[in-house]
């Protein structure tokens, strides 16, 4: 009714009798589809598919794209019967299908192929994923502006990013442990911590989410009256509020970067009294980023997590990410054209690998740069394919005059907080869509009709009715199924599986997960590995138990290799599962074949020295740990592995120097140094790496310690600990008399 406005009905075509008044009621089914898919997308972050995989990106990808395949079905028949719905041309427009096109030809020749299309569970990303957004730009420009819905699509967009403000408000009143509700924690931040992530999982993704709702509502509280335009004043106040408590520190400077802009603008292009206040925001925001400067040493800075966050930012502190551009670089300069496709990144990570990275997360899959990240998907084209879309967007708010004067300055705003944001950090679903949705909106006002596809006559009965609307339901249906139901399945399989209490039937739902079909059979197989190394480890399942699930591992590891064979990461992986098989020969071969394909990676020499190690190769694991210390001197943790190399082949003075070389000291508490100590009775050094750990642990380090003195052959020392610790901890005091019953055991 109100939501969707009535569209005057077409008259029955001459000659067509009774039949034609089925054309009507085609299109008007087929534009309520459309419009309420258009209308459920921006909704979508609220949901969360708990029973799949990646419960906070899987389901919000899965949801988008059935969404949008619905609309595009709606969308294809109301074009064939309404030159009205008909797509018109803009920059915008040829630029973002070139850009669409180009990167499908990048990752048909990429890397992988497959994954660069599919993407995986993880980041539901890929080419998939970038023609449905494509697709979502293509409807919304035609259809909204067709049917005069923008602003009511916009305040639609802005009641959902309220919901997820709200609960985003909740989760920084309840951090950082949450709130109990119904029984059961609520509001919890999902990272952990006290950066909120609302219902994205994410707090960089929430802020970049938070940016554009921030913009729209603004723009949306200048073109209102009265008491809407208050509330969306204070929607965006409120959302600005959220973006501060993600401590995402690019979206906040991205913020006031494009607040700076936007008054300059306003300074620029309004007058009167317009121009007044904009002359006084431009002077907050002076005044804001003065008073920040000034204050960012103080106490009050100090003591605040996310100001503290925000003060200490500094080139330093960029030194990983600019690190990680050098390494992106060096996979352009090998594919300066093509490129290596979506999700091609890991492969240059792997192969251009710096050992200076050694003390940051193991595996990058992306640039954490949007710009670099195309250049490395799809060459330089897609990089200057990508700025012609944002360039033609910045040049129509410039030239056209189909744009007020707030949206001139709004848009531009929101665009150059993307832009500098985009610096720092990768795109996702929810920086996709409300990008697409602004690109949309400025398309759909600035693009002019063309001629040739409006001259092209409508289809009329019984084409559209018999053959055009049967043909678009079927494909439509079928391409549901091929792209969403087979993954979907597999994702809640897999969780099933990995999450079973009964062994027997979790690695019969990963079995199953993996039979299925659909993109994530590299997750699949991953998480077999993981799952087997837990298995194995557990002493109470039976010994059948665990072979089958080292087997499982093993075969869908051998299927995943197959597909990606240079893939250095998978490689360990696969030696894993080995490992959890028993086979500790083709582990150590496969880890040999992840060296090669990342020769300065030290992690995968170090894992390949414990698995030696663990065969009984004490000389051969020495020789690996010595080779990653070789790599890069400069980590201490390095030089621990070594030591302990050189502990379990008899050779204790080697081992004391290269600690005191290291660390300046040899009294050294590391877990692979008491792992050396314990595997070679050296029970004292034991006791006094507990010793270290139990003056600043609690009860489990005090327990541990008793039972080193234990196995060192001080009872008495042993029991005076336990008991200690049992009076320190009453709460203990069950298993204090489980560690005495083992101390005094013969």
């Amino acid at each position: 009714g109100a939501l969707l406005p009535s569209r005057p009905r077409d008259r029955p075509e001459d000659g067509k009798g009774g039949a034609g008044i089925l054309i009507p009621i085609v299109k008007d089914i087929a534009r309520y589809i459309t419009l309420g898919a258009l209308f459920l997308i921006p909704f979508i972050p609220l949901y969360v598919a708990n029973s799949l995989f990646f419960p906070f990106i899987t389901g919000k990808g899965f949801l988008f794209r059935i969404l949008v395949e619905a609309a595009l079905a709606g969308y294809v028949l109301l074009a064939f019967a309404d030159a009205r719905y008909r797509p018109r041309f803009s920059w915008i427009l040829a630029s973002y299908a070139a850009f669409a096109a180009w990167l499908f030809i990048a990752d048909l020749f990429g890397e992988n192929p497959m994954k660069a299309v599919w993407s995986n569970y993880e980041r539901m990303d890929g080419f998939v994923t970038l023609i449905h957004v494509f697709a979502f730009f293509v409807v919304a420009a035609t259809v909204l502006a067709a049917d005069g819905l923008w602003r009511r699509w916009w305040l639609t967009f802005l009641a959902a990013s309220g919901l997820v403000t709200l609960y985003s408000l909740m989760q920084v009143a309840c951090a950082p442990d949450g709130c109990t509700l119904g029984g059961g924690p609520a509001f919890v931040i999902n990272q952990g911590g006290v950066r909120v992530d609302g219902t994205l999982g994410n707090a960089a993704y929430l802020a970049g989410y938070m940016l554009f709702a921030i913009g729209i509502a603004l723009l949306q509280a200048i073109e209102s009256r009265g008491f809407l335009r208050y509330a969306l004043a204070t929607l965006a106040a409120l959302s600005a509020v959220v973006l501060f408590y993600t401590a995402t520190r690019s979206a906040l400077l991205a913020l006031v970067a494009a607040a700076s802009f936007g008054v300059v603008l306003g300074v620029i292009a309004l007058r009167g009294t317009a121009r007044r206040y904009t002359l006084i925001a431009l002077a907050l925001v002076i005044l804001l980023i003065g008073g920040f400067i000034a204050l960012r040493d103080t106490e009050l800075v100090r003591s605040d997590p996310t100001l503290a966050r925000l003060a200490s930012l500094s080139l330093a502190d960029g030194a990983t990410r600019f690190t990680i551009w050098g390494v992106a670089w060096e996979g352009v300069k090998e594919r300066p054209v093509l490129g290596w496709g979506q999700e091609g990144f890991n492969h240059v990570f792997n192969r251009w690998y710096e050992p200076k990275l050694y003390y940051q997360e193991p595996w990058f899959d992306r640039a954490h740069n949007i710009y670099i990240d195309w250049l490395v998907a799809g060459g330089f084209p897609a990089l200057f394919l990508f700025l012609g879309i944002l360039g033609a967007s910045a040049w129509y708010l410039y030239r056209s005059r189909s744009f007020t004067v707030p949206e001139r300055v709004m848009f531009a705003s929101i665009i150059a907080a993307y832009a500098v944001n985009a610096l720092f950090i990768f795109d996702n679903l929810w920086s996709y869509v409300p990008l697409a949705a602004v690109l949309a909106y400025l398309h759909a006002k600035a693009g002019k009709p063309v001629a040739k596809i409006d001259a092209l006559p409508k289809l009329a009965e019984p084409g559209l009715t018999t053959i055009a609307t049967p043909v678009v339901l079927v494909t439509t249906l079928v391409l549901m199924w091929w792209v969403n139901v087979p993954s979907i399945l597999a994702a809640g399989r897999l969780v099933a599986g990995i999450s079973s209490q009964d062994v027997l039937r979790g690695v019969a739902l990963v079995r199953e997960a993996d039979s299925i079909g659909g993109f994530g059979s590299q997750e699949i197989a991953e998480q077999a590995v993981a799952y087997a190394g837990m298995v194995v480890a557990s002493p109470g399942v039976p010994a059948g138990i665990k072979q089958e699930a080292g087997a499982l591992s093993v075969e869908l590891m051998e299927k995943a290799i197959l597909r990606q064979p240079a893939d250095a990461r998978l490689r360990i992986q696969f030696a894993s599962a080995y490992r959890a098989a028993g086979d500790y020969a083709s582990a150590m071969r496969e880890m040999e074949t992840a060296i090669a394909l990342s020769p300065k990676k030290q992690a995968t020499y170090l894992q390949a020295g414990v698995l030696e190690w663990e065969r009984g190769e004490k000389a051969r694991a020495l020789n690996y740990f010595e080779q990653a210390y070789g790599i890069d001197t400069r980590f201490e943790e390095i030089a621990a592995y070594v030591a302990a190399g050189h502990i379990i082949t008899g050779n204790r003075a080697e081992a004391d120097s290269i600690l005191a070389e290291a660390f300046g000291t040899k009294d050294i508490d590391r877990a692979i140094l008491l792992y050396a100590f314990a595997t070679e009775g050296l029970h004292m050094d034991v006791v006094r790496i507990w010793q270290m750990r139990a003056k600043e642990g609690g009860a489990n380090e005090q327990y541990q310690l008793a039972l080193a003195y234990k196995a060192a052959g001080n009872r008495n020392d042993a029991r005076a600990t336990a008991e200690a610790a049992m009076k320190t901890y009453p709460e203990t005091a069950p298993l204090g008399v489980q560690v005495l019953a083992e101390i005094n055991k013969p």
